[in-house]
């Protein structure tokens, strides 16, 4: 089994992380105070799925997904250059999932 720890570090308000692999994935979310005296942890487990685009044309058909992209911009430039080719695109499973969630 390999474990891979991803350290993110935020100060926005509602801070949230995009995952480029799927599978379930146990996410601890860890919050300090300013003065860094007091912590709170919590965990959640989620699950990550790809995102795909199904392209059609009227002769054929293929997916675009996410994952066959090494960056978000290869995939979103994919997706646009079949519509560009007068196919249909249109969203096959669902997103990448956001962590955001909060913990009381």
């Amino acid at each position: 089994m390999q474990t891979d720890f991803i350290e993110y570090t935020s100060s926005q308000e509602n801070p949230s992380y995009s995952w480029d692999v799927d599978g379930t994935i146990t996410v601890e979310l860890v919050v300090k105070s300013k003065n860094d005296k007091e912590t709170d942890v919590a965990s959640e487990s989620i699950t990550v799925v790809d995102i795909c685009y199904e392209c059609e044309s009227e002769f054929f058909t293929t997916d675009v997904c996410a994952s066959g992209s090494f960056s978000k911009a290869q995939f979103d430039e994919a997706a646009e250059s079949y519509e560009d080719n007068d196919y249909d695109c249109s969203k096959k499973i669902a997103p990448l999932i956001k962590f955001k969630r909060g913990f009381n």
